[in-house]
This record gives C-alpha cells, sequence and structure tokens, in this order.
C-alpha cells in the first residue's frame, strides 16, 4: 500500500533524508492531547515541504484508521468565496474517501452538488449539512458564512464524524493579502483563529521568515526548520539519479556539487535533468567540468529559469541592495545602506520589503542582513553582474567558473588533510601477521606499557606485526578531549585468538605542517593512559604518526616512554610493507585472496531485501574456501543481522548498506542502518512467555553469536553498525588447540 500514492510525490528510489522527519510527524499527529499538538514546518522555497507533507498524508491515509488526514496546498489568487469552497470540497470529499478506502474520491474533482449526493447515498449525513450550509450562504451572498463555514469543517468531521482529525495546511502564506471583501476580514486571520482552537491537530507550511510563527501564539505549537540534504543524502540522491540518467559520475565530483547546491533536492534535480538532455555543457566527472555545469545552470539552466520565475526583483535599487549586503556579509541599518549606495529612504525601504517578502534578507531589531541560499547568491551575482557591472554573460560565466575551481581546489586541500588519520586505520586494519622493518618505526625501551611487538631474536630490525580484527576512532569513547585524533586497533599477537594474545594500538596522528611538538606528546600520553585503563587490555601499543615528523624534544620524550614514531614517508613506506602481504598462508591465500578486497551491497526498502545480501554472502564465502556448513551459518547470521538493522533502529523505510571484507583469514560483514541507535541490549533474547515458552523473536543476538566467531555492534553517526566476523582457521579450534 506505500506505493499508492494520492497526491502526486518523488518516487521512493528518489526521496531522501526525510524519513525520521516524517516519523516525528506521524508521532505528533497521532497524540491525543488537550490541546491538541500542532507543527509549523518553516523553510525556504524547494527544499521539499510539500513532499514531506504529501508523504504524511499517505502514511496516515494508509497505515491506521483512527486519524482522518487532509492535505490541502493553498492557491493564490483565487477570490475568497471561491477559495472557502474549494477547501469545503477538500475537507469533505477527503473524509469520505478515508471512510471508504476510496483513493481516487480524495482527488477528484467532481462539482460540490455531485459531492453532495454522493454523501447522501453514503450515508454520511453530517457531511451533507455542512454542504447544504455552505449552499444557503453561498446563495444568500453571505460571505462572511460562507467562509466561517468552510473552516469549520475539520471541526464538524472531528465532533459529529467521531474521528480526529489531523489538517496538512501547504503553503498558507500565499493567502497574504487576501481578504473576504473590500475592507473585511483578512482570510489568513481567520484561517489561524480557526487553528488556535484546540479540535484537532494540524501541520502548516511557511517560509523561513514566516509570520504564522506569531500569529499562531497560544496554539501547542513546534517550530520545525527544514534546510537542505545533510552531505550524504546529498550525495546518495544525486548518485541516485546519476545513475538512473545514464550518468557517469566521480563521487568526490558529487560531493563538492551536493555542497555547491546546498543539498536542495530541486536544485539536484534541476541540474541532473539539464545534464541529461544535454541542454548544459560539462559534467560529473571532474571539477572543471562540473564547474561549467553549474556555472551554465545558475546563469541560464534549469535553477536560473526557476529563480527567474520565483525571485522576481523589482529593478536596479533591489540588486544594488543585494549587491551590497551579500559584499557586506554582515548586518546594516537602513541608513547605513541608503549611505552607501546613496539612495532614498523610502526607495531602500521598499526595496528591502520586497526582498524580505522573497527570503532575500532578514530583518531584526533594524539590522537587515543577507539570507539567502548559496544558490541564490551566485545567480544574483550573475545578474548583478551582467545588469550593474555591465560585463557580457561570457564574461560573468568565466569569471565565476574561475571561482569554484579555486574554491574547488582548496577544499580538496582541506580534504587532503585527514588523509593522513585515514591512510593510518588503513594500515592498522592491514595487519596481517607481515614481518616489516623495524626502521618503520623508531622504538624506545620496552617498559610495562611498551611496545608489546615482538622483535626477532636473530634479526632486531624486523617487526612481526599482530593480526588486527578492526580498527576505530577513540572520538566516540573520549568525552571532551581537544589535541591530535587518536585513532585505535584491537587485534591479537601471532594469531592467537585468545585473551592472552589480545593487543591494543593506540595511535596519535598529527595531520598538519608542522612537527609534532612537546605539548602534543605530554596532551598524547595522558590520553593514552586514560584509554589503557578503561580497556584492560594485556598489551598495549601507543604510536604517534607526525606528517612532519617530530620536534628533538617530541621525539626524545617519546623514545623514553617507548612509544614507537612514524613520520609521513614512513607511513607511507609502512603501508606499501603491509599492502604486499606477509607470512599468511592460510586458505583464502591458495585462493588468490591476498589482499583485502571490499564488496558492497546496498538494500533497498521492500519485504525479503536480505536475501539479496544473503546471495552475496554465500558467492564470497564459498570463494574464499568456508566449507558448506560454515557458509549456512553465516547466511543465517547476514539473514538476522539484517533484520535487525531494519526493525531496532526504527529505519525501515531506509536503506541497509553491506560491506564485505575478505582477508586471508578471515570474513568481516559491516552491517549498518541509519536511524536511532540500538545496542546489544536491544537485542538479548526475551523473557519466556506465560506457561514457559519461549518468545519467537528476541533471539538473534544468540544465534549470530553461536554461528560467527565475533559479533559486534557499534554506533556510528546518523545510526547502527553490526560487525561479523568468521575466521577461515576457526577460531574457536585454535584455541582449543592451544589450551590442549
Amino acid at each position: 500500500m506505500r506505493d499508492k500514492s494520492i497526491f502526486p510525490i518523488t518516487p521512493d528510489g528518489g526521496f531522501f533524508g526525510r524519513t525520521p522527519l516524517i516519523e516525528h510527524i506521524l508521532q505528533v499527529a497521532k497524540k491525543t492531547l488537550h490541546p491538541s499538538p500542532a507543527i509549523l514546518l518553516k523553510g525556504k522555497r524547494w527544499v521539499g515541504k510539500t513532499e514531506v507533507l504529501r508523504r504524511v498524508h499517505r502514511e496516515l491515509f494508509w497505515e491506521q484508521a483512527e486519524i482522518v488526514p487532509v492535505y490541502y496546498r493553498f492557491k493564490g489568487g483565487l477570490p475568497a468565496s471561491d477559495l472557502a469552497e474549494d477547501f469545503l470540497k477538500a475537507v469533505v470529499r477527503q473524509y469520505a474517501a478515508f471512510i471508504e478506502r476510496r483513493p481516487a474520491l480524495a482527488v477528484s474533482e467532481m462539482p460540490l452538488l455531485k459531492l453532495k449526493r454522493h454523501l447522501q447515498d453514503s450515508g454520511l449525513d453530517f457531511a451533507v449539512d455542512i454542504v447544504s450550509r455552505h449552499l444557503d450562504a453561498k446563495k444568500g451572498l453571505d460571505l462572511t458564512s460562507v467562509l466561517r463555514n468552510a473552516l469549520s469543517a475539520p471541526k464538524c468531521v472531528a465532533e459529529e464524524g467521531g474521528q480526529q482529525v489531523f489538517l496538512i495546511l501547504d503553503d498558507l502564506e500565499r493567502l497574504s493579502g487576501t481578504v473576504l471583501c473590500r475592507g473585511g476580514p483578512s482570510v489568513i486571520n481567520e484561517i489561524v483563529e480557526t487553528l488556535k482552537e484546540p479540535d484537532f491537530s494540524f501541520i502548516a507550511s511557511g517560509r523561513l521568515t514566516t509570520p504564522l510563527e506569531g500569529m499562531l501564539s497560544g496554539c501547542c505549537l513546534e517550530t520545525i526548520t527544514m534546510t537542505g540534504l545533510g552531505e550524504d543524502d546529498a550525495v546518495a540522491m544525486m548518485a541516485e539519479v546519476a545513475r538512473n540518467f545514464s550518468l557517469d559520475f566521480d563521487t568526490e565530483i558529487l560531493t563538492l556539487a551536493g555542497k555547491r547546491l546546498g543539498g536542495n533536492p530541486m536544485y539536484i534535480k534541476e541540474t541532473l535533468l539539464d545534464l541529461k538532455r544535454g541542454d548544459v555543457p560539462g559534467g560529473l566527472k571532474d571539477l572543471k567540468g562540473f564547474a561549467d555545469l553549474y556555472v551554465s545552470e545558475v546563469s541560464r539552466g534549469g535553477i536560473a529559469k526557476a529563480l527567474a520565475s520565483a525571485v522576481k526583483l523589482g529593478g536596479e535599487v533591489d540588486l544594488r541592495v543585494l549587491g551590497l549586503l551579500m559584499k557586506d556579509k554582515g548586518a546594516l541599518s537602513l541608513e547605513e545602506i541608503c549611505g552607501r549606495l546613496d539612495l532614498e529612504r523610502e526607495d531602500a525601504a521598499g526595496a528591502i520589503g520586497l526582498l524580505a517578502a522573497l527570503d532575500l534578507v532578514e530583518r531584526n531589531l533594524g539590522s537587515i542582513k543577507w539570507a539567502g541560499d548559496g544558490v541564490e547568491r551566485d545567480y544574483i551575482d550573475y545578474v548583478y553582474s551582467t545588469l550593474i557591472r555591465s560585463m557580457s554573460p561570457d564574461e560573468a560565466r568565466t569569471w565565476m567558473v574561475r571561482d569554484i575551481l579555486r574554491q574547488g581546489s582548496l577544499a580538496r586541500g582541506e580534504k587532503m588533510k585527514g588523509e593522513l588519520k585515514r591512510d593510518v586505520l588503513a594500515v592498522l586494519s592491514s595487519f596481517r601477521g607481515q614481518s616489516v622493518p623495524g626502521s618503520l618505526f623508531r622504538a624506545g625501551p620496552c617498559g610495562d606499557n611498551g611496545p608489546g611487538v615482538q622483535e626477532s631474536e636473530d634479526r632486531e630490525n624486523i617487526i612481526n606485526l599482530p593480526f588486527m580484527s578492526g580498527s576505530f576512532e577513540a572520538r566516540g569513547i573520549e568525552k571532551n578531549e581537544s589535541g591530535v585524533p587518536v585513532v585505535m586497533a584491537q587485534g591479537f599477537q601471532n594469531k592467537r585468538y585468545d585473551a592472552g594474545g589480545e593487543v591494543i594500538w593506540i595511535a596519535g596522528v598529527k595531520d598538519a605542517a608542522s612537527p609534532v611538538n612537546l605539548g602534543d606528546v605530554e596532551n598524547f600520553l595522558r590520553r593514552t593512559s586514560i584509554l589503557t585503563k578503561r580497556f584492560r587490555c594485556g598489551r598495549v601499543v601507543r604510536w604517534f604518526v607526525g606528517r612532519e615528523g617530530f620536534s628533538r624534544e617530541a621525539a626524545g620524550r617519546l623514545e623514553r616512554e617507548g612509544v614507537y614514531l612514524t613520520d609521513g614517508p614512513g607511513l607511507q613506506g609502512l603501508k606499501t610493507k603491509t599492502s604486499s602481504g606477509g607470512r599468511v598462508g592460510d586458505a583464502a591465500a591458495a585462493q588468490g585472496i591476498s589482499q583485502p578486497r571490499e564488496f558492497e551491497v546496498v538494500l533497498p526498502p521492500g519485504r525479503n531485501a536480505e536475501l539479496v545480501g544473503v546471495r552475496a554472502a554465500a558467492e564470497i564465502s564459498s570463494e574464499m574456501g568456508f566449507d558448506e556448513d560454515s557458509i549456512a551459518r553465516i547466511k543465517a547470521s547476514v539473514v538476522e543481522a539484517c533484520i535487525n538493522a531494519f526493525e531496532h533502529s526504527r529505519h525501515s523505510t531506509g536503506r541497509t548498506h553491506l560491506r564485505f571484507i575478505q582477508e586471508p583469514d578471515k570474513l568481516t560483514i559491516h552491517i549498518s542502518n541509519p536511524g536511532v541507535y540500538f545496542d546489544e541490549t536491544s537485542l538479548i533474547k526475551s523473557p519466556a512467555r506465560p506457561g514457559g515458552l519461549p518468545r519467537k523473536r528476541g533471539w538473534g543476538m544468540e544465534l549470530m553469536k553461536g554461528f560467527m566467531d565475533e559479533v559486534r555492534v557499534e554506533g556510528m553517526e546518523g545510526g547502527t553498525r553490526m560487525v561479523l566476523v568468521k575466521y577461515l582457521a576457526g577460531k574457536g579450534v585454535e584455541k582449543d588447540d592451544g589450551e590442549r
């Protein structure tokens, strides 16, 4: 039923990032409090407010039977009497459609008299009375009664129909300036007064700088501000649309594009649609291609056309005011604007009023500042350059392309600053018992908390690395700590998969143009001491990586403490050595898997989606050389982990990501799903039902622990990750052999 959309919406495959918001609105809609709760949904144009509201209506229409959802999008330019009749028809029509489970009726355009006959045939007498009162008031030319009777329709449905109503009002502010008659009451004021009555819940959408918040004071009101999609969701949306359009792209360029477009769904769709049609030159495969595409889009493409229609500027004064505010980037008073632009106060005030109505400037206690988004800024800057600076269109576009290339290069430079940390995590994850030169680590004497890395007795310059089972950032377990990033890895020395062979590496990473100094070292030593006590591991290795090396004092202090030191070039050498393999002779190596290989599977929302992941798990584990029994256990564990990801994260409509990592001695599977974080306590087996019978659900964690060698539940930004590990050699078997 979820695919039966009553009002037009984006297909589910192209909808990203708003599921938690929709779920929150649904929770508010289902509350039966007094006074009834309400929501004001604010946001700039095209961020997806209408999409969210229509999906809320669809969910309420199909997934429950207690609350009557009524969606209405206001239309500008209608006379008040026509607006009243249109609203009344929408209310009674959608009520009848909900009761009769006939979605087509909700959007039917049948005349009012025909609708009245339908209501009579359906036995909905109170709805017939609502229509009759409207026709009588209309016949008597009583416009006030016409409007108020229409606005009271939701209340009548709630009282006489005996069901709760959730009113969904889209673009309510389109009624600004609409009056019942000359000198009569404002229609929007009449609606607001109706909404203040505590008879039904509602959600109303408005502009970012909406006056509705003040007008609705007195309601049990929650204000929610919608912005563009987050970076991950924007990139995912762009990748999905690009694949649907058969467009080539580079993920790094998609990230840059998502930021430049502000995560605005309309900007994203228009850009990719024009690229598909070939209307706009450029592409998503390199920085120059994207710069050409974006500049053409905001100067003459689909985005430019949409903004030209929505942002109707009054003339040169408006452009000059905007140009000043965009350049100043701060708040100015009206007097400052008049003085710097040599404008009359009346002209400047008129321009600012228009620009505020367009959400391009914000007025607050006498100060005025720019309030538009980045795309609006670029569009207006292009218009300003051609009309005020008298640049040719080609010249203006050239300047914009150069600016994007410069900013893109700076962004890449900033991104590179984080690559050292990723390299350290990757190197730690690649430790699989290799033998590497000791020169890659400048080790001091081993103390009680010394290196913990075994050195060969016959060759002191050779170090045998441990077998790592996973690496992660310490940020999630440190509280209010500052200083260089710290990463950690857990593993086993000499492939002894027991407590006696466990080892933890704690690495500090300084990715800066200056060497590691003594202050960095002292901060790192203090934090590693805390982390060591927290983990209570027999062996701890401390390691510091500095891209530009170490000062003499810092190096001496680290060496005295028995900490390993590696600079940028040394890390690259270590990366090369560990990636080239080592002393591994497992079954996986015999299968030709000498390096870790990764496979990703994305499960769409839907029934039995986990079976796609099961098929992938079967193929990958079979290729690695697992026996049939182990493959069956891996498949069963993947099924259970996927079901837990769907259910416990409360985000079953989101995509579940499976990442398979093939290594010479093991298969690691990451199952991640966005939504609410859940930990292992959420997955433990439930108590027995009355009579001693076990519950059907809740045994997933026990099953996975019995089938896999390692099972972990990890929190991540925006959701939860479950990690399953299966060793080719058999962790449990090797441990038993050691005990014998």
